[in-house]
């Protein structure tokens, strides 16, 4: 199995900085692993690919060849203090990834909590709202992640109930607007029914209020 190994050695506060050659040289010894240096204040490392059948095998002849071309490139024996080993696949995998985190900006928030950008303004003094993870020219921006744990947690204020969904309102709207059809109609057929009435009425009593021709 092909195996990708990291490993790195770093000495105290009052070691001196790895010269770049030897970090060089470090590179050229490793050669037929196919690896890669790395060298920052006190202290400098390697990545290396190598067969091995399980991962313990992998670490074990990775800190062997790490440690004996540290060696030859005459660089300090320091303390290893970071060894990670992973498939060349997982590698792979975790390299397509992205990096970035997701992130919100204000309209996007205000969109998440089903509030205005006014509102959204208002929510930022709470003392639970999360911080920006950074401030912009065009506003500040959060993680997706931490708006969406204020919304878990977020008590809306009596009478603001949650911003109804589009599709709900409207049918809420339909429904009124139906009913208060309905209501037009029948006021419609009692206004007739009360000018039939009327008229009936008034025929009536001016047929008792006629003579009678003897």
């Amino acid at each position: 199995m092909n195996w990708t190994v990291m490993i790195e050695a770093a000495g105290d506060l009052a070691a001196e900085q790895v010269d770049p050659d030897r970090v060089d040289a470090l590179i050229d010894v490793l050669a037929d692993y196919h690896a890669a240096a790395t060298a920052a204040p006190r202290r400098y490392g390697a990545q290396f690919d190598l067969d091995a059948p399980t991962a313990e095998k992998a670490t074990e002849a990775a800190l062997s060849a790490f440690c004996a071309a540290a060696h030859k490139a005459e660089l300090p024996n320091w303390p290893i203090i970071h060894v990670e080993v992973m498939t060349v696949d997982e590698q792979e995998t975790a390299l397509a990834e992205p990096t970035f985190p997701d992130v919100l900006g204000v309209t996007e928030a205000a969109q998440m909590l089903g509030v205005s950008r006014q509102r959204l303004d208002q929510l930022t003094s709470r003392r639970d709202f999360p911080a920006p993870m950074v401030r912009l020219a065009a506003g500040p921006v959060w993680l997706r992640s931490s708006i969406e744990g204020f919304e878990r947690h977020w008590d809306r204020r009596p009478g603001r109930p949650p911003k109804a969904a589009p599709a709900a309102a409207a049918k809420k709207l339909a429904l009124a607007a139906k009913q208060a059809a309905k209501s037009t109609q029948a006021a419609k057929r009692a206004a007739k029914t009360a000018r039939a009435a009327g008229r009936a009425a008034a025929t009536t009593r001016g047929r008792q209020a006629r003579p009678r021709t003897k």
